[in-house]
């Protein structure tokens, strides 16, 4: 959640200009409704305009890019308990 008080608000034009690639308005629009791989952009609307921060779009792209836990990952982890209980461990 984005805090007013202790992060860089800028308009969602201004967001635009410090993502690689400039990606168009209606890419942001997206990233906000419907998010990426489970992550959302956050946004807060001050009057009648849409604001996100500098931080938020820096917590976008971490959650964009970080490990994404599948249902091999899964399996591995639940194998993996069981060996260690198996052992005592």
């Amino acid at each position: 959640m984005i805090n007013i008080h202790t992060e860089q608000i800028m308009g969602l034009k201004e967001a635009r200009s410090i993502i690689p690639g400039n990606p168009a308005p209606a890419t942001l629009w997206r990233w906000r409704t419907r998010g990426v791989r489970g992550a959302k952009l956050e946004t807060v609307v001050v009057g009648n305009r849409r604001y996100t921060s500098r931080e938020a779009v820096s917590r976008f792209v971490e959650a964009m890019n970080g490990p994404r836990v599948g249902a091999q990952r899964d399996k591995r982890l639940v194998d993996a308990e069981r060996k260690l209980d198996s052992l005592g461990i």
